[in-house]
C-alpha cells in the first residue's frame, strides 16, 4: 500500500507472505475481519449519509433553481448518488494505490444491470403482471452507454490510461449532460416523427396537467404515447420559478431571509450552526422543527453510532442546505478513504487482488442506494423510469467515476495496471454489452415489457457471475 495509508500510520505497514501470514499480530490473528467489517460499515455509513443528508440537499437546490427533471438528474442527482463511488476510486487512485476503485466501479456496473434491474422487475411485476417500458429513455441511455464502454475498452487495452484519455471520458459525460439539457426537444421530434403520439393526445394531456400537474403513470400498451404526450405537454409549460430566483447567478448572491428572533419560532438548536440563515425552502420554523424531531427519532432507532453523531451536530438539509452540503461532502471524502484503506489492507492479508474485493464486496455495498431508489420508483408506479435511471447512473460511474480520478492522476503520471489483472478486467467489461444486448432482445421479444421470468433470469445471472469470481478469488495466487 502507499504511504498515504492511515492504518499503516497507526498500526504499522501490512506485510504478509501468505493468507494471514503477516508480520504484525493484529493482521495475523483476526485482523482481516476487523478491516472487512470496517470497510462494510463505511459502505453503510456512506449510504445513510447520502440518503438522509446529501441527496436531500441536492433536491433543495434542484427546487430552488427550478431545474428541469432531466437536467437535475444528470447534473445533480446522479452525481450525488454516485459521489461515494467516485471518491472511493479517487482515494484508491491518488492515496491508497490499488485497483480496488476500478473493481468497485466495474462491479457496480454489473450489479446495477443485473441485480437492480432484476429487483425492479420482480417488485413491479407481482401477480404475473408485466411492466411496460417506454423505449426512448432506455435506448437513449443505451446509446451513450455503448460509447462509454467503447472508450473504456480502448483506453484500458494497453493496461494504462493517459490523462487525455481520461479527459475524453469526462467530456463525454459533459456531452451527455448537454444532451439532457435539450432532451425534451430532441425527444419531441423523435416521438412525433415515429408517430408515437398525436397532436390531439398532447392537447388532452395539457388540459389534464392544467388541472392536475402531477406526471402521468400509464400502464399497458399506451405507455409510449402517454409518456410522450406528457413530456410534450411539459415542454410547453412556462418556467414557474420566481423572477428573482431565475436571475440569481449563484449561491453567493442569494437574498437569504433573516433569522427569526422569537425563540419559540426558532428551529431546534444545532451546535455551531445558525437556524435559518441558509434555509432555501421557505417552510415555517414550526414545520421544520417537527420534521427535525421526526428525522432524529428515525435515525436514533437505527442505533448507529455515526448516525447519532449526525443527529447531534447536523440539522436537516432543508434547515441549512449549504452547510449540510459542505459537511456531507467532507464526510463522504473521509468515509470513502477509510473504506479503501481498510479493504486494501484486508486484500493484502487475504493474499488476493484488491480488484476482486472491489468487484464482489465493495460494489454491492456502494450500490445499495441504487436499490433503494429503484424500490421508491416502483412504489411510485414508475418502474420504467427506474430502469432508465440505472443506465444513467452507470454512465456517470463509468465516465466520471473512473475518468476524473485517472485525469487527476495523469498530471503526475499515467495510471498503470498489473498484467495479472488484465484478463479479469477485460473479461468483466466484455460482459456489460452482452448483458444489455440480452436484456434489450428480451424486451423486444416481450413487446417492451418486463415479466417476472426476465427479472429472475437477471438475478440468476448475477449469482453465476458472483460464484465464478468468488472461485477465482479463492483459487487465485494473489493475482
Amino acid at each position: 500500500m502507499a504511504e498515504a495509508s492511515l492504518l499503516n500510520t497507526f498500526f504499522g505497514p501490512c506485510d504478509c507472505r501468505g493468507f494471514s501470514d503477516c508480520t504484525l499480530p493484529i493482521d495475523s490473528y483476526g485482523g482481516v475481519l476487523l478491516w472487512l467489517g470496517l470497510a462494510m460499515y463505511m459502505c453503510k455509513a456512506l449510504r445513510t449519509l447520502a440518503e438522509d443528508y446529501f441527496l436531500p440537499c441536492l433536491h433543495v437546490l434542484e427546487e430552488f433553481f427550478d431545474l428541469s427533471a432531466d437536467t437535475a438528474s444528470s447534473v445533480l442527482l446522479v452525481p450525488g448518488a454516485s459521489a461515494g463511488l467516485l471518491l472511493v476510486n479517487l482515494a484508491a487512485t491518488l492515496l491508497v494505490t490499488s485497483e480496488l476503485g476500478l473493481g468497485a466501479v466495474i462491479g457496480s456496473l454489473i450489479f446495477q444491470l443485473l441485480v437492480v434491474t432484476g429487483m425492479t422487475g420482480v417488485l413491479s411485476s407481482r401477480d404475473d403482471a408485466e411492466v411496460k417500458i417506454w423505449r426512448y429513455p432506455l435506448l437513449r441511455d443505451t446509446f451513450f452507454y455503448v460509447i462509454a464502454w467503447v472508450e473504456l475498452i480502448v483506453f484500458l487495452s494497453d493496461q494504462k490510461v493517459e490523462w487525455f484519455e481520461a479527459m475524453v471520458m469526462v467530456l463525454t459525460y459533459g456531452l451527455y449532460c448537454v444532451f439532457m439539457r435539450f432532451n425534451k426537444r430532441i425527444a419531441a421530434s423523435v416521438v412525433l416523427s415515429m408517430g408515437l403520439v398525436s397532436a390531439d393526445e398532447v392537447a388532452q394531456v395539457k388540459k389534464k396537467k392544467n388541472e392536475d400537474p402531477s406526471p402521468v403513470s400509464p400502464s399497458g400498451d399506451e405507455v409510449h404515447g402517454a409518456r410522450a404526450a406528457d413530456m410534450l405537454a411539459e415542454e410547453d409549460r412556462p418556467n414557474s420559478a420566481p423572477a428573482d430566483v431565475l436571475r440569481s447567478p449563484g449561491l453567493g448572491d442569494l437574498d437569504l431571509p433573516p433569522a427569526p428572533t422569537d425563540p419559540d419560532e426558532m428551529a431546534p438548536s444545532v451546535i455551531g450552526f445558525p437556524n435559518d440563515d441558509f434555509n432555501l425552502t421557505g417552510t415555517s420554523s414550526r414545520e421544520r422543527r417537527k420534521e427535525q424531531r421526526k428525522h432524529a427519532v428515525a435515525l436514533l432507532q437505527t442505533h448507529d453510532p455515526l448516525a447519532l453523531c449526525w443527529v447531534a451536530f447536523m440539522p436537516l438539509p432543508e434547515l441549512a442546505t449549504l452547510q449540510v452540503f459542505g459537511i456531507c461532502f467532507g464526510l463522504i471524502v473521509c468515509l470513502a478513504y477509510l473504506l479503501v484503506d481498510a479493504a486494501t489492507r484486508a486484500s493484502i492479508i487475504l493474499n488476493i487482488a484488491p480488484l476482486l474485493l472491489g468487484l464482489l464486496f465493495v460494489a454491492p455495498g456502494m450500490s445499495s442506494l441504487a436499490v433503494i431508489n429503484a424500490i421508491d420508483d416502483v412504489k411510485d408506479g414508475e418502474a420504467d423510469v427506474a430502469l432508465a435511471n440505472i443506465l444513467g447512473s452507470s454512465l456517470f460511474d463509468m465516465l466520471v467515476g473512473l475518468g476524473l480520478p485517472w485525469f487527476l492522476h495523469g498530471w503526475v503520471g499515467d495510471v498503470e495496471f498489473k498484467n495479472s489483472i488484465q484478463p479479469l478486467v477485460m473479461g468483466n467489461l466484455v460482459m456489460l454489452p452482452i448483458i444489455i444486448l440480452g436484456f434489450l432482445l428480451m424486451l423486444v421479444a416481450q413487446r417492451w415489457s418486463v415479466k417476472w421470468q426476465t427479472s429472475y433470469a437477471l438475478l440468476g445471472c448475477y449469482g453465476i457471475w458472483f460464484i465464478g469470481n468468488f472461485v477465482a478469488m479463492c483459487v487465485g495466487d494473489g493475482l
